[in-house]
């Protein structure tokens, strides 16, 4: 009786932690573009206020394609402390009042390695503001998708970013 109950919180632990590493596992890598991007938005979000991660080095190493993510670390090597940098604004709210509202994100194409991703959302800080729009492209690297591109508007009439 005593070696059946051992035997059986062993198999009980062992289930737990396999359940949690799955568990774990897919909380780190998303699977599909749209869960990529909308994870991006939530990892701006630290303690309630809005942080973008792509100041961070290795905050954007986790989302971004290798190609991007070298050329913004480049880009910050090169601007002198104390400045502002190349990157004077949040890409991915926008706007340099960065924050969103109400995001909502839409698949707009899907291939085997490259997709595309449409990020929608109001200010934070005016929820009635207009809606606004980032594209993601995304492509496949060591069968993880990763943000290759990002583009936007601040407002209808200007020219794009990217």
């Amino acid at each position: 009786m005593l070696r059946r109950n051992i035997m059986r919180r062993d198999l009980l632990a062992m289930a737990a932690l396999s359940f949690v590493g799955v568990r774990t596992a897919g909380a780190q890598v998303p699977g599909t573009p749209d869960q990529i991007v909308a994870e991006l938005y939530r990892r701006c979000v630290v303690h309630g206020e809005w942080k973008s991660l792509l100041f961070d080095k290795a905050g954007r190493r986790s989302v971004l394609a290798r190609e991007l993510w070298q050329a913004m670390d480049k880009a910050d090597g090169q601007t002198t402390p104390g400045d502002i940098g190349w990157l004077d604004f949040d890409p991915v709210s926008n706007s340099d009042d960065p924050g969103v509202n109400d995001p909502r994100f839409i698949v707009l194409a899907q291939g085997v390695n490259t997709a595309v991703v449409r990020a929608s959302f109001r200010y934070a800080a005016d929820p009635h503001s207009q809606k606004l729009e980032v594209r993601y492209e995304l492509v496949r690297e060591d069968g993880v998708w990763k943000i290759a591109n990002i583009h936007g508007r601040s407002t209808a009439g200007d020219p794009e970013w990217s």
